[in-house]
């Protein structure tokens, strides 16, 4: 959720660990983010993060099985 993204960039934010760890976690909670929000397999997303490979789908995450909530925002 929206609350638990800022709770996790203060924490980040308020840590005692130099700017350049701080960039690093800023940059995996990134990348956690946009698997999130992803429109493709969660699976497929999950395997490219660690640099591997699944062909197709899985057929049993949120978005094979069409129960991923989508949300038009562009208005």
């Amino acid at each position: 959720s929206e609350g638990d993204q800022m709770t996790l960039r203060r924490f980040i934010e308020e840590s005692a660990a130099s700017e350049a760890r701080k960039a690093v976690e800023y940059s995996k909670l990134e990348q956690l983010l946009r698997i999130l929000r992803a429109s493709r397999c969660r699976r497929e997303a999950l395997l490219a993060y660690f640099g591997e490979t699944k062909p197709g789908p899985c057929g049993a995450c949120d978005v094979c099985l069409d129960t991923a909530a989508m949300e038009d925002a562009t208005e």
